[in-house]
């Protein structure tokens, strides 16, 4: 493993950016699972955001594993609720 940067230590300071650095491969499986349970329900982001309540932003970030902030609460339900209904076919 090579040496953090200064910088990148620094950044590391910050404790959102901490949990995303901890957490990325969680975060990308997230994204993963949301986008193929979004694809597969045939819903847009847009579409995904008028049903969840979640803004289309967020949804792109955490469909990318780029969330800085992880999952918040709110996501975290409604993801999970969500993940638990029939998918349309």
């Amino acid at each position: 493993m090579r040496k953090r940067t200064p910088e990148e230590q620094a950044a590391l300071e910050d404790p959102d950016v901490k949990f995303g650095y901890d957490n990325y491969d969680l975060l990308t499986k997230v994204g993963e699972l949301l986008r193929g349970m979004r694809q597969e329900a045939g819903l847009s982001q847009e579409q995904l955001q008028q049903v969840s309540g979640i803004d289309q932003a967020d949804i792109s970030r955490v469909e990318r594993g780029v969330a800085e902030r992880g999952l918040t609460p709110g996501l975290h339900s409604r993801v999970k609720c969500w993940s638990r209904r029939p998918t349309r076919r």
